[in-house]
């Protein structure tokens, strides 16, 4: 075994024992601009603790025959009004918070996919009243039995 072999061997357990490296964890919300959705970011903000990141999420649904190219948004200025909207709504409860426009072609793939990239925390998403003690609708229901972290319904 080389000099060179045992340093390194050496070096990797030792850092083997160091602690992870933590990040911010991360709050998806899904947002767009129904009184439900605010409900759920008001919520998102809220439970959030310092230092997490909350991020509004506006899911630009386009339709099958046209093809999602270089992720540009079908609907550009109704997702930018949606998230302005999320972000002047977020400052009223002292938060700050990011905002993102996701083109798809079906709303709880594109959802459930963002949230195991970024690794999220919990997904928030707004619901009607009777829905909480009633059936889901198909995008609640869908997200909750595939998200890979805590989905948090809010009803309005």
């Amino acid at each position: 075994m080389t000099l060179m072999t045992k340093l390194k061997t050496r070096l990797g357990r030792a850092l083997e024992w160091l602690p992870a490296r933590q990040t911010a964890p991360e709050y998806l919300v899904y947002y767009d601009g129904e009184p439900n959705s605010l409900t759920a970011l008001r919520e998102a903000c809220e439970m959030a603790p310092s230092g997490a990141r909350v991020t509004a999420v506006f899911l630009d649904v386009t339709p099958l025959e046209y093809e999602i190219v270089d992720d540009a948004p079908l609907h550009p200025l109704l997702a930018q009004a949606a998230l302005t909207a999320a972000q002047v709504n977020a400052r009223l409860y002292q938060r700050e918070i990011g905002t993102l426009i996701l083109p798809c072609h079906f709303k709880g793939p594109a959802l459930v996919g963002l949230a195991r990239r970024r690794q999220s925390a919990a997904l928030f998403i707004g619901v009607a009243e009777s829905e909480l003690y009633g059936w889901l609708n198909g995008f609640a229901d869908y997200v909750i039995q595939l998200a890979p972290c805590k989905v948090v319904l809010v009803g309005s």
